[in-house]
């Protein structure tokens, strides 16, 4: 049955993009010169133009009903469109998301390519939500957590209070934190909650946490509300305590517009929640949340790093100051450094790192200047770094290698661009691998995550996404193939595969580091104690 292949050599090309075709046949002619990619896989051919598109999967065109009825079936027969409708069961004059998702599903099981994405739609958690009690016992926190947890309820025995909860990435500092939370509620039922975080992931992430330990430990029932780009549970009048889980940016967007809501909340709120603390005293969030604090509410912070800036100590010492300079962290066993001892505990994975060969960039003054200033990789430089041809070339054969013994893999690309080329090229070398960036439709994003997660997508590619917010225990191997000279951030990427075996994490951890001559990486265990100089225990 013959779906994409319908369309001529020209509209593949085109549907590819003309440059992205040529970049694509050049690079897959180098990979079959380096033995990493066989012959027939080379460019010319009509099935292979199909491939190549397939590839890229996760492109907005391959999910557009337009594309599927101005493209495909606009050219095919209506004996051949029925011949598709019966096999499919799908309706071509009615085209929905999920007959576009099965003719999809159809084209990769036909070229051999290992992605699905075609199971059912996740359905978003809604705006307003009541929260029963437990009816079943619970797993108690670790000792570890239990301690910290201890520490942070003592703080907010003291009016007005604020600290910052530090605890590395895999430990459970949302686990832990939902603890306190939830026993704070159960012991002051009339003083509402907000959660704060950046991303749509944190969020969703912060939203599953609650409600499980919430159904488990909770003593009366609490109203979740949720406000997000598409969401605003402070609509809905209610007479339970709420426990509020807000994106930053709604919350900026709330204090712009004098949100009478919002205004409400500030009225009723005991306890505001800052994830990835570090972002806390950035300006465009900064107000924000004052405004919540300005009737005396408490303010607990989690990070990993519990700094602003490896460079400036002026914005180190301004985070630690907005949180009264309190810090909570995990105490150590025989004076070990807190990663010894939670890998001891096979809380975290043992890392190894390596390195493969990156790039001789000649930097230009400006760019030198740039960095040695700002402390900032330019965008000129990544864009060169993501268009060489022989640093990726390292690239995908080192993945092409670990492909074959690992099954979950992590990579952060130089930019979007870059993550699409690489994603593409996996996938048309027969390596499951998948694309996300900030522009990938939401629905798409949740179906590659979750396919992700449960190992039937081996390669996840992104840009500027996966640093935070995203759980995925199995990871056992992260690739930095993009620079950076911010100490926070690539504790972040590395931080993706640190979850041990006692958290349902891998025992080892693979860290592949692409070597360019722009910035040394830091080991983990300094990124980690780096910024304990300025808070007082």
């Amino acid at each position: 049955m013959i779906l994409i292949e319908a369309l001529t050599k020209a509209d593949l090309q085109q549907l590819i993009g003309v440059e992205f075709f040529d970049e694509m046949s050049s690079f897959i002619e180098k990979l079959t010169l380096s033995g990493t990619a066989d012959e027939e896989l080379i460019l010319y051919t009509k099935k292979n133009l199909v491939r190549l598109l397939l590839s890229m999967g996760e492109a907005s065109i391959l999910c557009n009903i337009d594309f599927w009825k101005k493209n495909v079936f606009a050219v095919l027969s209506e004996e051949k469109i029925g011949n598709i409708e019966a096999e499919l069961d799908i309706n071509v004059s009615k085209l929905s998301k999920n007959d576009v998702l099965k003719c999809i599903a159809y084209e990769y099981k036909n070229y051999d390519i290992d992605i699905d994405l075609t199971d059912e739609e996740i359905i978003d958690v809604p705006a307003f939500l009541i929260c029963s009690p437990p009816e079943k016992s619970f797993k108690s926190l670790k000792k570890y957590q239990i301690r910290v947890s201890e520490q942070a309820s003592t703080l907010l025995d003291n009016p007005k209070n604020r600290f910052i909860v530090q605890m590395p990435t895999g430990s459970g500092k949302t686990r832990t934190a939902m603890e306190v939370i939830c026993n704070y509620l159960n012991d002051h039922p009339n003083g509402d909650i907000v959660w704060l975080a950046h991303s749509g992931e944190l969020i969703e992430q912060a939203i599953e946490c609650f409600t499980e330990i919430w159904s488990h430990i909770g003593r009366h029932e609490i109203a979740l509300c949720v406000c997000d780009a598409n969401r605003n549970g402070l609509k809905r009048e209610c007479e339970q305590t709420r426990f509020v889980v807000s994106t930053l940016q709604k919350a900026i967007s709330f204090l712009k517009n004098d949100s009478k809501e919002y205004n409400l909340l500030v009225d009723k709120v005991a306890l505001v929640i800052v994830d990835e603390a570090h972002k806390s005293t950035a300006d465009k969030y900064r107000k924000a949340i004052e405004k919540l604090l300005s009737k005396g509410a408490f303010l607990m912070g989690l990070t990993a790093t519990p700094g602003r800036s490896v460079e400036s100590e002026n914005e180190n010492t301004e985070l630690a100051n907005f949180y009264f300079n309190n810090i909570v962290e995990i105490k150590s066993p025989e004076h070990k450094s807190v990663f010894d001892y939670l890998r001891d505990e096979k809380i975290l994975s043992k890392v190894k790192f390596e390195t493969i060969t990156g790039s001789d960039v000649d930097l230009s003054p400006s760019q030198i200047k740039s960095i040695t200033n700002n402390f900032k990789i330019p965008d000129g430089v990544l864009k060169q770094l993501a268009d060489e041809d022989i640093r990726n070339l390292e690239i995908v054969s080192k993945l092409h290698e670990l492909s074959k013994n690992h099954k979950s893999i992590i990579l952060f690309a130089c930019s979007i661009k870059h993550s699409k080329f690489i994603s593409s090229v996996c996938n048309y070398l027969g390596i499951s691998s998948a694309h996300i960036d900030g522009n990938t439709p939401g629905y798409l994003r949740k179906t590659i995550l979750s396919k992700f997660v449960n190992q039937s997508i081996k390669l996840i590619s992104n840009y500027g996404v996966l640093s935070t917010g995203f759980d995925a225990p199995k990871t056992d191997v992260v690739v930095i193939a993009r620079p950076t000279a911010s100490i926070v951030l690539y504790s972040q990427m590395i931080g993706r595969g640190l979850r041990g075996p006692q958290i349902g994490g891998t025992k080892d951890c693979l860290i592949v580091n692409v070597k360019d001559n722009l910035i040394g990486m830091p080991e983990e265990d300094e990124i980690f104690d780096y910024f304990s100089e300025y808070y007082v225990n």
